[in-house]
């Protein structure tokens, strides 16, 4: 067929070909761009507006002075910022006023050389001799300001957002990310768009060398399978940035101010219940982290810690910090342990997100004072009789599932129908908890437990395969 066509017009095919890639590539390099930068700023924006929670109250007020505030309440203040500066990954966080035409900092984080060369104390009254114009200019703004700012400590890309105190003291807080730091962003996107550029231009050049009409036809249905996995694409990366900003907002609130509860906390039993919201919070976080990376869970390409555990030890932990949620319904919740044993190699981080999915659908879908029952059993594999499991069961005394639904109950944003005002969640909880199991080269299924409810089952080998 080669021998057919025109030398000439093959150079020429693979020339247009070529430039097209490379054009392709540059476009979706300063889309890609265009929307990196515009998500850096949102979370500058955010960290900005959080770090206000942070602040005392009375920090800032008419005729303040260097004297209000100790060095060890200064240096408090400062690590405390150095740990919100961590959780939302930003470069600096700042509080600054505008004294005498004079600008100086009342709060903010530092690195360990910065602190070096506070002697102890914080950022309380450190003059900002470096401030630019538009730093004093963003005292007077009524909206935030982005800038590009360059001082001693660096180059950043900054945000300025203006607030006032209860009696009407002015203070801006700042937010900074190092242009360094940005740099790398966008070298690491534009190394990545042209090596996939780059591969796709060497796997598809036979093609275009050995074009026909039946790789037209064979093109076209591939742009048009292309486009609706796009638009479904789309629609999951919609709703799971949706589900990121909505929850790591009063995420980062949450996670700021039981780290001061448990540092502040004189009570060991306050302390105790700080440090509870605190794991709870951490734990949340990486749930999050996890819905949002679904696609590498489905992919399989999840990272899985292994190690020997005791899943009983799990599951009474997953109740316990249920405890609140299964009290407020008057449920109550009982363990059978009927195997040989109960150690498993396992991540328990991965299966303490299982248990913890099964006991919350669990509770949303009990009546008030029923029961809930998990058992512990041990099982051999259907498949390779050689192969020694773990089985647990959770079942409740709820409206069950219909047997014609209890499959389709693992897919995700998938619920079951009910009047039950207990029951929320974006219906994700089945589907993440399959694709663990599946990683742990286990099994997981429903029916309908003794007593009418639902009864979900998992396996576990018990020696990873």
């Amino acid at each position: 067929m080669l021998k057919r066509l025109n030398y000439y017009n093959i150079i020429i095919a693979i020339m247009i070909y070529v430039v097209w890639v490379l054009c392709f590539s540059y476009y979706n390099y300063q889309n890609s761009k265009a929307e990196l930068l515009v998500s850096l700023e949102e979370k500058l924006v955010l960290s900005a507006q959080n770090y206000l929670y942070i602040i005392p109250e009375d920090l800032h007020h008419k005729n303040m002075s260097k004297s209000d505030l100790s060095k060890e309440k200064d240096r408090t203040l400062l690590l405390i910022s150095n740990e919100y500066a961590k959780i939302n990954q930003v470069t600096y966080l700042y509080a600054i006023v505008k004294i005498d035409n004079k600008i100086y900092f009342t709060m903010g984080n530092g690195t360990e050389e910065d602190m070096a060369e506070l002697d102890g104390g914080g950022y309380y009254f450190y003059p900002y001799d470096e401030a630019e114009q538009h730093i004093f200019k963003s005292f007077e703004a009524m909206e935030p300001s982005f800038h590009d700012t360059i001082d001693r400590w660096g180059s950043f890309r900054s945000v300025f957002i203006p607030y006032v105190s209860k009696d009407g003291t002015k203070f801006v807080i700042g937010a900074d990310l190092s242009t360094s730091y940005i740099d790398t962003l966008l070298k690491q996107e534009l190394v990545t768009v042209f090596t996939i550029s780059i591969l796709f231009l060497i796997f598809a050049m036979p093609l275009v060398v050995a074009f026909t009409s039946q790789i037209r036809k064979w093109a076209e249905s591939l742009k048009l399978q292309t486009e609706k996995a796009n638009v479904a694409n789309k629609a999951k990366s919609e709703f799971l940035d949706k589900m990121s900003h909505e929850l790591r907002t009063p995420l980062h609130g949450i996670l700021a101010f039981s780290e001061l509860g448990v540092d502040k906390s004189d009570s060991d039993k306050l302390k105790g219940y700080f440090t509870n919201i605190k794991k709870s919070g951490e734990r949340l976080k990486v749930l999050l982290d996890d819905l949002l990376d679904l696609s590498k869970l489905e992919a399989g390409k999840m990272e899985m810690n292994f190690y020997k555990q005791d899943i009983r030890n799990l599951i009474y932990d997953c109740i316990k910090e249920q405890q609140g949620f299964i009290k407020k319904y008057n449920l109550d919740v009982s363990v059978i342990e009927d195997a040989d044993s109960y150690y498993v190699e396992c991540d328990p981080k991965r299966i303490s997100q299982v248990v913890l999915n099964l006991l919350n659908n669990a509770v949303k879908y009990s009546p008030e004072n029923s029961m809930i029952k998990f058992v512990i059993s041990s099982n051999i594999n259907g498949q390779d009789s050689s192969v020694k499991e773990l089985q647990v069961s959770i079942s409740d005394q709820g409206n069950g599932i219909p047997e014609g639904s209890r499959e389709n109950v693992f897919d995700r944003f998938v619920q079951n129908n009910s009047a039950n005002d207990k029951i929320t969640g974006s219906g994700l909880g089945l589907s993440i908890s399959r694709e663990i199991l599946k990683a742990h080269n286990g099994s997981i299924f429903c029916k309908e437990s003794e007593s009418g409810g639902a009864e979900f089952i998992f396996n576990i080998p018990i020696i990873h395969i």
